[in-house]
This record gives C-alpha cells, structure tokens and sequence, in this order.
C-alpha cells in the first residue's frame, strides 16, 4: 500500500493551507477494494444487521485494542509552546505588583529554555532550601498536568468518532478465530464497488495505518492556535494502529460525532455475500440460510483444506 503516504500527506498535513483532499480522495477511492469483509458471530444483533441490511457504528472504547484511537503527546514541547507568553505574563503581573527588579524582568525575557532558570530569577535572595522545594512543587505540578492533558486528549478523541471495521481478506484463520466465535460464525461481504465517489460510505472508508509507534499529536497541538491549524488529523489519530494488527488489512468507515453522535446501525445497499464458518452449527446455519434466501444472497462455506493451513470457500 506505498499509495497510502501520499493519501496522508494531502490529507493530513500540519497546516490546512497544504490540504489537497480532493486528490487524497481520488488517490483513496481508485484504492478501495471491490469487496469489504465482516466477521460475526451469530447472535442477535448480528442476524439483524444481516435481515435488515446494515452495519453497526461503534465506539471505539467497545474495541479489543485498548489503543484504539489513541494518540499521545509531548505535553512538555506544548507546555514549551506557551512559554514566552507565560514570561510576559509573569512580567506584566511583576509590574503592577513592583515584585521583580527592571534587571530581573529583563533578564526573564531572555530565558527560552526552562522553568528552573526562571525560578531561579524570580526566587533570586531566596535560600537553596526554599528554592528546592518550589521547583519541587512546579515539576510536580507540571507532570501532573502533562498526564492529565495526555489523558483527557485521547479520551476525547476516542468520542470523536463512531465506526465500524472491515478486513480485505475473508480466508484469515486468526480473524475467523477471533471475531467469529472460533469459526462457528459468519462473514459478510459488501460490495463497495455500488457506491459512488461522494456517497458517504465510499468517501469516509479509509485504510488503517500498521506502525510501531502510536500517533504523536504534538505539532498539531502546538499549532492548534493558528488560523491554518488542521483538524483533520483527528481522523489520522483513529486510523493509526499497531503492527500486530497487520494481519487484519482493516479499512474503516468513520463518522465523525456531528454526523453520528450514538452508537448506531447504519444502511449498506448490496450484501454480495455470507460465507459460514468452518465450524458453524446447522442451527445457526440454518438461520442464516433463510435469510440469504429470500435476499437472494451468495452463500459459502469455508472448509478446512486437507494438506494447508488455510481456509477454502465452497459456493453453495
């Protein structure tokens, strides 16, 4: 997928004069697999999304991967970002207050580096005992609220979005296992290729990106502030996860909170097929076999191949 970095540098570069998303979007779309795939195990829900047709939007905090639409950041380069207007401050409340010396004032307009300088001019006279445990105090207080802005960032992230996965491949015998009741389950596939290049569910499919680190939010932070910031890269944050998923070749369909605020199911025009796990229940198939039936669905069962490890759908 080399055509996935030129996909995010248009989308989601640092200032949104950059943005090109109409070339990210033509690039994306010409990349979309014709068919999609959804492992499910049959239960209640699933069966309906089946009958009627749809998907499931999730929150991401219902996701197996605690790291899910997660990011971090570099809460001391942004506290860092803030530092010169924090001095002005501190200067401008020293004036009214007749606290600093002109010398003292002068000399904190210079400092670009660090608190502990500036605690050091400010405490000036003060004894090293006094001095140590105010610096004490402000680290302290510093890397609490570095945890806290971590913390509540990529919680709110996390609400930002509803979703739903999808896997380019139907054969892979860890996502039969996992998502699939150990094989018993289902796969749906969707045809994307009904949808056209501005219908919602064409245009919000994105590939998720397989990294080692998680997504650092940093620069736009720092940038956050500006005219120009962009905040497309919220959406970034949530397509980036850990290569220990690579297997999955999961692309995702994201609704922003403005267009899907709750947990929701969402319409899909054309099931191109169901393929039944390799260990289903006649039971379940059963189930699943009436209501292909009467919407005239392919159907599938994934057998077992007698000499490899992989799995072989037979048409029904």
């Amino acid at each position: 997928m080399h055509w996935i970095k030129e996909f995010v540098d248009n989308a989601f570069p640092l200032n949104s004069k950059d943005v090109d998303l109409e070339s990210a979007f033509t690039l994306k779309d010409i990349n979309i697999p014709s068919s999609l795939f959804k492992y499910r195990d049959v239960n209640e829900s699933s069966v309906k999304n089946l009958t009627d047709s749809t998907i499931w939007l999730a929150d991401p905090k219902d996701f197996n991967d605690p790291y899910d639409c997660t990011h971090t950041i570099d809460a001391k380069k942004i506290f860092e970002s803030t530092f010169a207007p924090t001095i002005e401050k501190i200067i401008n409340s020293s004036k009214s207050d007749m606290t600093l010396t002109p010398d003292q004032m002068d000399r904190l307009r210079k400092v670009t580096d660090s608190y502990e300088h500036v605690i050091d001019i400010i405490l000036e006279g003060e004894n090293e005992s006094s001095k140590d445990l105010f610096r004490d105090a402000s680290f302290k207080l510093q890397s609490a609220l570095y945890d806290k802005l971590t913390g509540e960032s990529s919680d709110m992230l996390s609400r930002s979005f509803k979703l739903c996965s999808f896997s380019a491949k139907n054969d892979s015998m860890l996502m039969w296992s996992h998502y699939a009741n150990f094989h018993k389950g289902f796969c749906i596939e969707y045809d994307f290729d009904v949808y056209t290049k501005d219908d919602y569910r064409r245009r919000f499919i994105y590939p998720v990106i397989y990294t080692n680190k998680l997504f650092d939010a940093t620069e736009h932070y720092v940038n956050g502030a500006s005219e120009y910031s962009n905040n497309l890269h919220l959406t970034l944050a949530a397509l980036i996860k850990s290569d220990v998923w690579r297997y999955e070749k999961e692309w995702r369909l994201i609704f922003a909170h403005n267009m899907c605020p709750e947990r929701c199911a969402y319409p899909m025009r054309k099931t191109k097929a169901v393929y039944f796990g390799a260990n289903i229940s006649r039971s379940d198939k059963d189930v699943l076999i009436k209501i292909c039936s009467n919407k005239n669905i392919k159907m599938y069962q994934m057998k077992i191949h007698k000499c490899e490890f992989r799995l072989i759908p037979d048409e029904l």
